[in-house]
């Protein structure tokens, strides 16, 4: 009897503690990562955690670190600074039993000898004192990204974007049949200043007022056509512009094939201006729409990515870099965008850029 009740002792024993780690068990997991990318002059490694809690209560996450392969810290955080790389904000820092979140991560590639990269991920289970930790490597190719022409010309483009915008391109993941996907993990949108920093001259409602608007769009390398849109009306105002769902964000677009499995995306493009087919062969700097309107927009500009699939929402957005372009100035206080003139750079050799250019920069083509 008494050999039997330390058996049925045990085995409870064993349940409750085997089913507390079950619950706080969270997976860890690199989703998505590509080549690093040259952004003013640095290169920067993007990638996105997923983070899962697979048990059935809730964790508690403190922090994650980046480590390099020798042990150095490379990034931590905790905090509101984790709570802002979070596609899922967390109420009290807790992932809840069978949820799971995006975590977009920006690295900047600090010598060979830092990578691989240990990205540590540290968490109580609810109710429990036992700090945790799951971690996942990430891995670097030293491949170049893909070098393209310019989507435009002539001077005085805004390349907006911003890795940290909760709602910008580098984080909104789309569902398309089952899956979801980051389209614009590297998209830019371009939109044309003068030269005091305004985007339109008198009524900035009317679109035609717009300096941008009915800008030549130009093939940024030889390819052949994948995808030519032309059937979405304008509004000649933006007061008067349409709400669209995401199925409808792209509006008028082009996508061009320049390379096996990448295709290049330009969208929001002038109605009666896409002046190419489907099937049609291309040379790089050629006219083939013009700046328009259409889909979700705040205003006429030119949105451009690369991806890996002819799918304007259901494919990864990839790492390029363009081959040459003037840097001339940037916003540091987005606020000042349209209303004011940009920060100059000072003219130098430097000025000459290769990649992508800085978040929120002013560039000749």
């Amino acid at each position: 009897m008494k050999a039997t009740a330390l058996f049925i002792y045990l085995f409870l024993y064993l349940m409750i503690h085997l089913t507390t780690l079950v619950c706080g068990q969270v997976k860890l997991t690199v989703n998505a990562q590509y080549d690093p990318v040259s952004i003013n002059g640095t290169r920067w490694l993007y990638y996105e955690l997923l983070i899962s809690n697979r048990g059935t209560a809730p964790v508690n996450i403190l922090n994650l670190k980046v480590k390099g392969k020798n042990g150095q810290t490379i990034v931590d955080l905790s905090g509101s600074k984790l709570q802002a790389r979070l596609r899922t904000k967390l109420l009290n820092n807790k992932l809840a039993p069978g949820t799971s979140t995006f975590m977009y991560m920006e690295v900047p590639k600090m010598g060979r000898d830092l990578h691989p990269l240990n990205n540590i991920l540290t968490y109580i289970p609810d109710g429990d004192r036992t700090v945790q930790t799951v971690s996942v490597s990430t891995q670097l190719s030293n491949k170049q990204p893909l070098l393209i022409g310019s989507p435009l010309s002539g001077d005085n483009w805004a390349a907006v974007y911003d890795p940290v915008w909760e709602r910008g391109h580098r984080r909104v993941y789309y569902a398309v049949d089952g899956t979801y996907r980051l389209p614009g993990r590297f998209a830019i949108d371009f939109i044309k200043l003068d030269s005091s920093g305004r985007f339109a001259k008198g009524d900035q409602d009317s679109i035609k007022n717009w300096y941008g608007y009915g800008a030549d769009v130009l093939a940024v390398e030889d390819g052949v056509i994948a995808a030519a849109v032309d059937t979405f009306k304008e509004s000649q105002t933006l007061s008067a512009h349409p709400a669209h769902d995401s199925s409808r964000a792209t509006g008028n677009y082009i996508a061009m094939q320049i390379a096996p499995n990448v295709f290049a995306f330009y969208e929001h493009l002038k109605p009666g201006s896409v002046s190419v087919k489907v099937g049609e062969r291309v040379k790089a700097g050629q006219v083939i729409a013009s700046i328009g309107f259409t889909g979700q927009s705040t205003g006429p500009h030119l949105h451009f990515h690369l991806a890996d699939r002819n799918s304007p929402l259901g494919a990864e957005g990839i790492p390029y870099g363009f081959k040459k372009f003037v840097k001339i100035g940037t916003y540091q206080n987005f606020e000042d965008f349209g209303r004011k003139r940009w920060s100059p750079l000072p003219h130098t050799s430097n000025n000459v850029g290769i990649g992508l250019p800085a978040s929120n920069s002013v560039l000749n083509f």
